[in-house]
């Protein structure tokens, strides 16, 4: 299944169309036409936006047209993380609408959100527009009917995540849309910060770090969503952000034998008895959930066959585990089998036994 975005306007000699797999994998892709002459005369030009890399969450295709005469150029660098999708992106003044008819019925319903690092951004949907400027996000119904329009050269931060991901059904999507939301202060600048560090770091990341960041996108976005409808009190808000922070440092940090209470507080510039207070709405206290964190990376390494040459014990303390006793029960208790056991049926039996 392909992803097709067309870009007819006025400023290009013909259409020019960019064929993209999402099965060809979720690393990152950079797109620069730059500024050149050719460009400014009527040259070909090419817009790409999200690439997920679950064929069941396909972005919808677009189709953009120039409204500048000048010179034209986009940036585009896009990443993804199973179910998100990002990109961030540079370009000329333009209008942008959305192709539903060519989304695949496999696809899942989609939100989106934009982030404006600069310009502004008008989002139509519906009978309304609503509009973002420089340091604001939108939510929006990429399921619906949408158009963009950047009356200015802009940059701008795209993120899409299934609406099953995120929780959010119609109702609670259409009054997000009615607004901005600021990104400048808060729960939106952290999501900005998170975006950029992701954009940096995604294609170094393991499974389990695209994995740990995938999951604080979605927790940082719904968070964002609460605060905006007022669901949330500003101290409950503060109680999330810490938490979902928390867990984000925990799960890139899973390999560092002195991950601990002490060793997260630090990062967040708070203190050991408030870190235990926040983990007391969460599911697990910080100590079991670092020890879930890790017996989970172990599992999965150990079904692995790029890991099948090395020891058990070699995996557990990649993972951070310094006891190998420690490690053997846990992972019983926890899984009902030794981890040998689960790598032999995990791996089909073709391994010997090893510790």
């Amino acid at each position: 299944m392909h992803h097709i975005c067309r870009c007819p306007g006025r400023s290009f000699t013909r259409p020019t169309y960019l064929w993209v797999d999402p099965n060809a994998g979720g690393g990152p892709a950079d797109l620069d036409t730059g500024s050149s002459a050719e460009a400014a005369g009527g040259g070909e030009d090419v817009m790409t936006t999200l690439l997920p890399s679950s064929p069941s969450c396909v972005l919808v295709q677009m189709e953009a047209q120039i409204i500048d005469d000048g010179p034209s150029y986009r940036r585009m660098r896009r990443h993804s993380l199973g179910p998100v999708a990002m990109a961030t992106i540079e370009s000329v003044p333009q209008r942008v609408r959305a192709l539903l008819d060519e989304v695949p019925a496999t696809a899942e319903e989609g939100v989106q959100l934009h982030l404006v690092h600069a310009g502004r951004l008008a989002v139509e949907q519906g009978r309304g527009a609503t509009v973002a400027s420089a340091g604001q996000a939108l939510f929006y119904d990429a399921a619906r009917p949408f158009r963009f329009v950047y009356p200015d050269p802009f940059s701008v931060s795209i993120v899409q995540i299934p609406k099953r991901v995120l929780g959010f059904d119609s109702s609670r999507l259409a009054a997000l849309a009615s607004r901005p939301v600021g990104a400048r202060s808060g729960i939106g600048f952290v999501l900005g910060a998170l975006l950029s560090r992701t954009a940096h770091v995604e294609q170094d990341l393991d499974p389990v770090g695209r994995e740990a960041v995938a999951a604080a996108i979605v927790d940082v976005v719904a968070l964002l969503g609460d605060s905006q409808l007022g669901r949330t009190s500003p101290a409950e808000l503060h109680q999330r952000g810490l938490a979902a922070a928390a867990n984000e440092y925990m799960r890139s940090h899973l390999a560092d034998p002195l991950l601990g209470p002490d060793m997260i507080a630090r990062e967040l510039a708070v203190s050991v008895r408030t870190l235990h207070a926040v983990f007391e709405s969460e599911p697990d206290t910080v100590a079991r959930t670092i020890a879930k964190l890790r017996l989970e990376a172990v599992r999965r390494s150990l079904a692995d066959t790029s890991f099948s040459h090395l020891p058990v014990s070699a995996i557990a303390r990649s993972w951070g585990f310094t006891s190998s006793a420690h490690f053997s029960r846990s992972f019983r208790r926890t899984f009902g089998m030794s981890p040998t056991e689960w790598r032999r049926t995990a791996l089909g039996g073709s391994l010997t036994d090893e510790s």
